[in-house]
């Protein structure tokens, strides 16, 4: 009788182990952090960052449910990027995003120092480290090459040397 009881309770805890187990899964939300250098007010990220929650919500990941999003604001200031990076590491999240832009300020390039800097310009295997230099006959060949047509290139466009 005692045989037939132990059975009987083993196959309850089989066919009810799985029930049980799939009653205990927890849903993992994800962490992800999004850095932006511009502000909060800029219209631009506001539509990268709606850009990016559609695309996650396309994939299936949906804010407050099996996604959680940090986004930081830098605000084009480089203090401000660096405190909102250092917050976004202490959050720990799963993945971390950029949403920005690099600013690069209109450079003039035809300054006499950048021209005299472009006419003395060599570019050759030689301009490296000593140990990545070309070795052989060869390559001394070339050199002298390189060099000739340095100097050919400073005859023809009148630059002195």
């Amino acid at each position: 009788m005692r045989r037939r009881k132990f059975i009987a309770h083993l196959l309850s805890a089989l066919v009810t182990w799985p029930v049980a187990a799939r009653a205990q899964t927890v849903i993992r939300v994800r962490r992800i952090g999004v850095l932006s250098n511009s502000a909060e007010e800029d219209a631009e990220a506001a539509k990268r960052l709606a850009a990016l929650k559609l695309r996650l919500q396309e994939l299936g990941w949906i804010e407050g449910k099996n996604l959680q999003i940090e986004v930081r604001f830098g605000h084009n200031d480089g203090e401000r990027i660096r405190r909102a990076a250092t917050e976004l590491i202490e959050v720990a999240p799963d993945r971390t995003v950029r949403l920005g832009r690099i600013e690069i300020p209109k450079q003039d390039f035809l300054t006499p120092d950048r021209q005299y800097e472009c006419e003395h310009m060599m570019f050759n295997p030689w301009n490296c480290l000593e140990q990545h230099r070309p070795l052989g006959s060869i390559n001394r060949m070339r050199l002298a090459v390189y060099l000739a047509s340095l100097q050919l290139r400073q005859k023809l466009n009148m630059v002195a040397s």
